[in-house]
């Protein structure tokens, strides 16, 4: 799969594909289940019985932080082709865990249109090429300002090294910030 049409052009969000891969996962069974389990490091009986868990958690998280910041927004989404039928328990698990929609029309237009839409049109497109037979959608938007917002002035021109050295607009901030210290810093 190609993601993006080059490599700026692209930003992906952990929670985002944490969520889509399980909600995937809710809805698998044998040897699927097996692998994505053990991609995410399930234990043994989350996929089966957790998953409705794991997406209230996350359903409760997202609701609670929407309910008090304007500038989030989660939405999820399984969209389904022509002829395709999902099973009711998985109908479910979609609506009720993870608070998700469920639509026909898998084309590039009609997801683009979703996305465009969860997204108050800040992404417009996201898919194009050939109708899938399931798309698994999940949209995440946050816009805010800093708390401690970086003066501009300060804006510099600097090397970055990455897959190739390039200069590009650095900015700094020298201030005190408070940290967790859960084994990282």
């Amino acid at each position: 799969t190609r993601i993006g049409a080059k490599p700026a052009d692209f930003v992906f969000s952990p929670l985002s594909l944490w969520t889509a891969l399980t909600l995937t996962v809710s809805g698998s069974n044998g040897d699927t289940l097996k692998e994505a389990a053990d991609a995410l490091a399930f234990e043994a009986d989350i996929p089966r019985t957790g998953h409705r868990q794991l997406g209230d958690v996350l359903n409760f998280a997202c609701s609670r932080l929407q309910r008090y910041r304007k500038d989030i927004l989660i939405a999820n989404a399984v969209a389904i082709g022509d002829g395709m039928i999902l099973m009711p328990q998985f109908l479910k698990i979609v609506h009720e865990s993870f608070d998700g929609e469920i639509f026909c029309g898998t084309s590039p237009t009609t997801i683009n249109r979703w996305v465009s839409q969860k997204t108050q049109g800040r992404i417009t497109k996201i898919l194009d090429g050939d109708p899938a037979d399931v798309v698994v959608l999940n949209a995440a938007l946050f816009k805010s300002k800093w708390r401690t917002p970086f003066d501009k002035f300060n804006t510099t021109i600097s090397r970055f090294y990455g897959p190739r050295a390039q200069d590009c607009h650095m900015m700094n901030i020298c201030d005190k910030f408070a940290y967790s210290n859960n084994g990282t810093q």
